[in-house]
């Protein structure tokens, strides 16, 4: 059971008021043996819902085609009322690697699976593999519905499959595979919003605003904010007040969890927080995440101090011990951790 492979799936769904048709398409998740529901967010502003599900791979594909066959049943895109956020009634779809399986095996799986989607329904589909990340594709990717559909109409771009002739019913499915995106945050013993967006920048690939002898902004000629560049490139941060308005918090959104592991991420915002004399009283990860982030984070840790090999319960204690994820709300292993949604989480004493 060990050697189970297992992705996951984050869906834009473009339908964010009417409850009742979204959980009629989660539903179909309970008659999956393989496949677990992670998340469902509901976006009413900008009428989409966001589905996140995990799962062994045919399991998942054979799901999504089920889901999609019952969205386009009850949406009505042309019917669409809402920002630019979609660009059809199954949007979005990223598909991530979580366990024994690689990102070059998830391309070819989903290739397959964007194939007969398109062809069933008859979708017109843009498809990124994972070593597609330049600039112009990744602009694709992100392109409002609008100029997405007037760049196809002039023939500046093509789909990838399928066909354009149902863009006004169900619009287009934009479907890419990527690495996990870790969604971390840590709490800070500090009421100055302004000292934790600082650390954010720093942290960030945003970088600080660089400021004048007057400490002002320093702009270019065109008036853009200058800034340093900032410390991780694969990391994007905000900061935010948390709780009582007493603390504020730091929320980063990392696209590649081996770079940085989220153990140098967290040691970085320590020094950063030690400079200005802030306390970081604890952390927490805001999605669920696959083991390969823990065991990421560890082995990054064992390679400086020389640590003896851990087994999987002593490294996932030695990452909540050292991120202090139990100081802000429990950290739960068979909850927090996609793999532990399928396996038998293992008992301290089993040697695992």
């Amino acid at each position: 059971m060990n050697d189970i492979q297992l992705i996951s799936v984050s869906l834009k769904l473009s339908e964010g008021s009417n409850r009742e048709n979204v959980n009629q398409i989660t539903q179909l998740v309970d008659h999956r043996e393989n496949v677990r529901l992670l998340d469902v967010r509901f976006r009413e502003k900008g009428n989409y819902t966001l589905i996140k599900l995990a799962g062994v791979p045919e399991d998942v594909f054979a799901l999504l085609m089920e889901m999609a066959e019952k969205a386009f049943s009850l949406i009505r895109f042309n019917e669409y009322s809402g920002d630019a956020a979609v660009v059809g009634i199954f949007s979005h779809l990223t598909v991530s690697p979580v366990r024994n399986i690689s990102l070059d095996e998830c391309d070819e799986l989903t290739r397959e699976f964007v194939q007969s989607y398109a062809q069933q329904f008859n979708a017109p589909c843009f498809f990124f593999p994972h070593h597609i990340s330049n600039s112009s594709q990744e602009e694709i990717f992100r392109r409002e519905r609008k100029t997405l559909r007037a760049s196809v109409e002039k023939g500046e771009i093509t789909v990838s499959y399928g066909s354009t002739g149902r863009m006004d019913e169900i619009g287009f499915t934009m479907v890419r595979v990527h690495k996990y995106i870790v969604y971390y945050s840590i709490v800070l013993e500090s009421s100055k919003l302004e000292i934790a967006q600082n650390i954010a920048d720093e942290l960030g690939r945003q970088g600080r605003v660089i400021l004048d002898k007057n400490g002002l902004p320093k702009k270019d000629r065109e008036g853009n904010i200058l800034r340093s560049k900032g410390r991780f490139a694969t990391v994007d941060a905000l900061a935010y007040s948390f709780g009582s308005g007493e603390q504020t918090q730091i929320i980063f959104n990392l696209k590649d969890y081996e770079n940085p592991t989220v153990i140098k991420l967290f040691n970085a915002a320590v020094d950063l927080c030690r400079e200005e004399l802030i306390e970081i009283v604890g952390s927490r990860f805001l999605n669920a995440i696959p083991f390969a982030v823990v065991s990421a984070a560890v082995s990054d840790v064992g390679k400086i101090q020389q640590k003896k090999a851990l087994d999987v319960v002593q490294q996932i204690q030695f990452l909540r011990n050292y991120l202090k994820l139990d100081e802000v709300g429990e950290f739960l292993p068979e909850y927090h951790i996609i793999d532990f949604r399928f396996l038998p989480f293992p008992s301290p004493d089993s040697g695992a």
